[in-house]
């Protein structure tokens, strides 16, 4: 599952609603300049992984920007 958003703070909601919340002690094993984020559901042991990339905005320009991967694993 890859999902992309165009900002973090969609990424964030989304998160949220699927019940994750931001894993602390897995976040130490990042890298800082990468800005990347592991997040943990509530009840399961299930992780996801939130990373920035340099890609089109959409389809349709030439606009490059920041856009935030959603990978679980």
């Amino acid at each position: 599952m890859q999902i992309k958003f165009n900002t973090l703070e969609q990424a964030q909601k989304y998160i949220w609603d699927l019940s994750y919340r931001l894993n602390k002690n897995k976040n130490k094993f990042v890298f800082k300049g990468e800005k990347a984020f592991i997040y943990k559901h509530r009840t399961k042991r299930k992780y996801i992984y939130l990373s920035p990339s340099l890609e089109y905005l959409n389809t349709d320009t030439i606009d490059r920007g920041t856009i935030w991967k959603l990978e679980a694993f």
